[in-house]
């Protein structure tokens, strides 16, 4: 008998550290991309256009992330819980 678990299952049962980093806010004025693809819905591709569009005009708040070509509603809606924008 053999069981597969999904990658999300895997990180469930990672522990406390595992639970630690999945809370953790992520400032997506200060994060590297590696960081900003922890955020729920962004991958390689979007976290470069986000470290892009910040060196353009940083973020005041975390609706400008709605600038960010990619990054609607839907997706603006999964990141709020752990994005902040610091002062």
């Amino acid at each position: 008998h053999l069981e597969f678990a999904s990658p999300a299952a895997k990180r469930r049962s990672s522990g406390a550290s595992g639970e630690a980093r999945s809370t953790a806010l992520i400032d997506v004025n200060r994060a590297d991309e590696a960081a900003l693809q922890e955020l729920s819905g962004v991958g390689p591709a979007l976290a470069k256009r986000i470290v892009k569009a910040r060196q353009d005009r940083p973020f005041r708040s975390i609706d400008d992330l709605l600038r960010v070509r990619g990054i609607g509603p839907a997706t603006l809606s999964r990141l709020r819980p752990r994005a902040t924008v610091r002062p």
